[in-house]
């Protein structure tokens, strides 16, 4: 059998020494295909194919990465521990509670994941970014408590408050142009309160406000929308009508929802998730389980007895009594509780 000539322009660590294996498939390759001695062909020999680098596994990308991912957070204020190692990943599509008592540390962790403040030990990663190194904050809607920075005298007017976030498509000191107005339009319409758009912000009412807020908010199309007791001081009513519009543009557009909140029912009827944290640390309730007396235990670090009480509405069209359950299962009983 003639023997293969090794060609000029291959270089020497292309030749391995062949397992049993590889040696009797390069036997019968030689026997059924005579090479000459000349030259090596040009494509690819079993022994080059054989050869080839594995395949590494692939890591994650940016596109792939969650919307947050929080790893061993702890945050101290003042040497007083206010967050000590929390971890926990909001993935695409979720819409996760968070809940605790008051001082637990839920807004500072909001703060934190924001970039307002900065973390004593831990890592917060959004959309695969460490969040001092994130540059795609138009990818974030926030919504913070109601009046919480708002200045109810301020001379804007609801087109010109839900336009101001778009300041970095607008440019500084350039004029508004009608795409910009439009696009605050659209927003505004989503919300339902498009007809409000030359009122004055501080002439509306509660739930007015926020469902403006909302659309300014969602003017620039997010990803991830972050609520910090959004629904704070306003109507049930307006509470229940600003609810069932997250779950529609959820839907809609596919958001990602963290939501800051007290109300408890509201978390159970419209979140897949419950992230709490606890007087002992945090930790996640499985959404389906019921809230007794061992969870706010848990949760509030002393002992607690919820009271379950039926809520009786009544029919618009009929003037009928009607339970709760009738109106909506998910708020079939709501609790109440009372500290031991």
């Amino acid at each position: 059998m003639a023997k293969t000539a090794l060609s000029s322009t291959e270089t020497p660590t292309q030749i391995q020494t062949p397992t049993q294996t590889q040696a009797s498939t390069i036997e019968r390759a030689q026997t059924q295909t005579p090479v000459p001695t000349t030259s090596v062909p040009t494509t690819a020999t079993p022994t080059q194919t054989q050869t080839q680098t594995p395949t590494q596994t692939p890591t994650r990308t940016r596109t792939q990465a969650p919307p947050l991912d929080i790893r061993n957070l702890s945050f101290q204020f003042s040497d007083a521990d206010v967050l000590n190692d929390v971890s926990f990943v909001v993935n695409r599509g979720d819409f996760a509670g968070l809940v605790g008592s008051n001082g637990a540390g839920k807004s500072t962790l909001l703060r934190l994941i924001l970039g307002e403040l900065k973390p004593s030990e831990g890592q917060i990663f959004i959309y695969g970014e460490e969040v001092d190194k994130f540059d795609g904050w138009q990818r974030i809607g926030y919504i913070a408590q109601k009046n919480a920075d708002l200045n109810a005298g301020f001379p804007a007017t609801v087109l010109e408050v839900v336009t101001a976030n778009l300041y970095k498509s607008i440019g500084l000191g350039r004029p508004i142009r009608k795409v910009h107005k439009e696009r605050a339009r659209e927003a505004l319409a989503k919300t339902g309160v498009a007809d409000l758009e030359n009122k004055r912000i501080g002439e509306l009412s509660g739930g007015q406000q926020q469902r403006v807020f909302l659309a300014r908010a969602l003017v620039n199309e997010p990803e991830l929308l972050i609520l910090d007791e959004a629904t704070s001081g306003v109507d049930e009513r307006s509470q229940g009508v600003f609810y069932d519009m997250l779950d529609q543009l959820k839907c809609e557009k596919d958001l990602t929802i963290l939501m800051v909140s007290h109300d408890m029912s509201a978390v159970t009827a419209h979140a897949n998730r419950m992230l709490c944290l606890g007087a002992d640390g945090f930790f996640e309730h499985d959404i389906h389980e019921a809230l007794d007396q061992q969870f706010f235990s848990r949760l509030y670090g002393y002992e607690v007895t919820p009271h379950v009480h039926q809520h009786i509405c009544i029919d618009e069209q009929s003037g009928a009594p009607v339970s709760s359950a009738q109106v909506n299962p998910a708020h079939e009983q709501s609790q109440e509780v009372t500290h031991a």
